[in-house]
């Protein structure tokens, strides 16, 4: 019946449904608990970031732990691949939900009632930089876990990441106000890369999990027939020409391997052996940069004090040349002189008499 087609639409989307919405909703629960807590800004950023990642981790690894329970069933290679996917879509949807359901509603009651009790409960909506990091890794992890099983979930994801830069844009230009404190990536990034090593180790996991405890499906997938994934390669190799097969024995051979390997360490060892040189280099040439700058510095030192020097030397002898200049000269007329003369010359010869010009009248 109708009832039981949505009653079983709903319990086969229930678990993409309720991961999204609890990924969506608990790190804001996160955020807002942090800020009750006697922590610095950055220590509220971190710790509920770590929070986050734990939550969207222990989600996905609680569901694909629900998965490998029901694997026993046929065909559990496409259902494996098809809850990914379920996954993948609905993280979307959310991101759309979001945009044009959640922060357009709010920006318009906030500008249009800014009053209201809801207006200000809600608030001016800021740009979270670090929680649609954390959306994007989960994506990424996701891609990973369910790659050998969807081998169409990178593409799709592809499309995905495009469709949600232009709304997260769109949801920056229109709804959003600059915060007031500017986010560091760098006191974050060791977390973001924490996160993605989590989530690779995981899907390495569930990949080797998968292959190593549970046989292909019988009736469906590439796998057919075979009782490891590992047979097909081998099967399908020996489906090739005798060349190809040649060529392709030969480079999974140890003959190829250990030279290639050999080849490896020794181009590695130069362009290690370089790097250490350049970086002897960059250490030397920053020595000298600081040796040029503090010989720049004294330089500049010396020429300030010569300049100092030479304005006081012009100084002093500015005041001289004023002073002499200032002070009036001695006028000494022909009679001073010739009185000057005869009077030295008396006191030269005593018996001297003075001249009838020179005698008094």
């Amino acid at each position: 019946s109708g009832n039981d087609l949505i009653l079983t639409v709903l319990l086969q989307y229930l678990p993409p449904i309720v991961i999204t919405l609890v990924n969506f909703f608990l790190p804001h629960v996160f955020r807002h608990i942090s800020s009750f807590e006697d922590y610095s800004i950055t220590t509220q950023v971190n710790a509920t970031l770590v929070r986050s990642i734990f939550l969207k981790l222990a989600s996905l690894g609680m569901y694909l732990f629900f998965l490998f329970q029901n694997s026993q069933q046929e065909c559990w290679e496409n259902q494996f691949g098809k809850e990914m996917y379920k996954l993948a879509v609905f993280d979307f949807l959310a991101c759309f939900c979001n945009t044009f359901f959640i922060a357009y509603p709010r920006k318009w009651l906030v500008d249009r009632y800014p009053s209201s009790w809801l207006a200000r409960l809600s608030g001016k909506q800021h740009f979270l930089i670090p929680f649609n990091v954390l959306d994007l890794v989960y994506s990424q992890t996701v891609t990973w876990v369910g790659l050998f099983y969807c081998p169409m979930l990178p593409f799709i994801e592809t499309v995905k990441l495009m469709a949600i830069f232009y709304i997260k844009k769109l949801t920056v230009l229109q709804c959003c106000v600059p915060a007031r404190r500017m986010f560091r990536a760098s006191s974050s990034s060791v977390l973001f890369h924490f996160m993605l090593l989590l989530g690779l180790i995981m899907a390495v996991i569930t990949l080797g999990s998968n292959l190593h405890k549970f046989k292909p499906s019988s009736s469906c997938g590439p796998f057919v027939g075979s009782a490891t994934v590992f047979n097909v390669t081998a099967v399908c190799v020996d489906s090739l020409p005798g060349p190809a097969k040649s060529t392709l024995r030969y480079l999974s051979s140890e003959a190829f391997v250990l030279p290639v390997i050999l080849a490896q360490i020794v181009v590695l060892t130069s362009f290690e052996s370089r790097r250490r040189a350049n970086g002897k280099a960059i250490e030397r040439l920053k020595d000298m940069l600081v040796m040029s700058t503090s010989d720049k510095h004294f330089l500049l030192k010396q020429h300030t004090l010569s300049l100092r020097r030479q304005k006081k030397t012009f100084k002093a002898s500015t005041t001289v040349s004023g002073t002499r200049e200032g002070s009036p000269p001695t006028m000494k007329g022909p009679s001073a002189g010739i009185g000057e003369d005869s009077h030295i010359a008396q006191l030269k010869d005593p018996s001297a008499q003075p001249t009838g010009d020179d005698s008094p009248s």
